[in-house]
């Protein structure tokens, strides 16, 4: 019974060899985000020091958790081939909410003001737990992963997740650290739960739309008959 309304699945041996299931622990720890940003070149200092100042615009969630001196690169569209590698200048008072100003490198004085530019740089975020994305079912709206019970058993849990970065999830709710979740064979889990479970679990997936026929044409409105021509009057005209 209690399969039946959590959706547990029992696997053997031979069938997890078979799903090729591999697990991996939920872990907390930081997180990556990388961060896109255009702008233009402000200033070009003296040749003497071959470097460029920048400023560019972020949303500003973004911008608060970029720190001063992180490493940074930047393109521009005039020179595609060239990647310009600088840093982020402290604040100003007098800058507008997500503006950030940048330093970069530019010994071949390539960068002139004006120039439109894209900067890109990797924010690291506050620890926080995470699974690896593969580890995510998205079943209509909800998020579930398997977590492995031992002996065979996988228990599929509602997540709650928070940012995404690359091949991590946060996990808000549903999962606790050391949590062995399944990140490779997930989706057979999932038929075989949906198939064993008395489908509580899994009820809210979207089912298709029937497919509306179209009304049948209405028939084409019968062809008025042409006139008959006129008959020449007796005696000619």
């Amino acid at each position: 019974r209690e399969d039946r309304t959590s959706g547990v699945v029992r696997v053997s041996a031979a069938a997890q060899a078979l799903a090729r299931v591999v697990v991996a622990p939920a872990e907390t720890r930081p997180m990556f985000r990388r961060v896109v940003a255009a702008g233009e070149v402000v200033a070009s200092p003296p040749t003497a020091a071959d470097r460029a100042s920048i400023t560019v615009r972020v949303y500003r969630g973004d911008a608060r958790d970029v720190q001063p001196g992180q490493a940074v690169d930047a393109t521009a569209p005039e020179s595609p081939l060239a990647t310009y590698a600088g840093v982020v200048e402290p604040p100003r008072p007098t800058d507008a909410p997500g503006e950030l100003h940048l330093v970069v490198d530019d010994p071949g004085h390539a960068l002139h003001p004006g120039m439109r530019v894209e900067a890109q740089l990797e924010v690291q975020l506050s620890a926080r737990l995470v699974v690896p994305a593969t580890a995510v079912i998205y079943a209509g709206p909800r998020r579930i992963a398997f977590v492995e019970r031992g002996r065979g058993r996988y228990e599929p849990r509602t997540l709650k997740l928070g940012v995404a970065t690359g091949d991590l999830v946060e996990v808000f709710d549903g999962l606790a650290a050391e949590d062995q979740v399944v990140v490779k064979g997930t989706f057979l889990l999932a038929a075989e739960s949906r198939l064993r479970s008395d489908d509580s679990l899994w009820s809210d997936l979207a089912k298709p739309k029937p497919i509306k026929q179209a009304p049948p044409a209405a028939p084409a409105p019968a062809a008025a008959p042409a006139p008959a021509a006129a008959t020449p009057a007796a005696g000619g005209w």
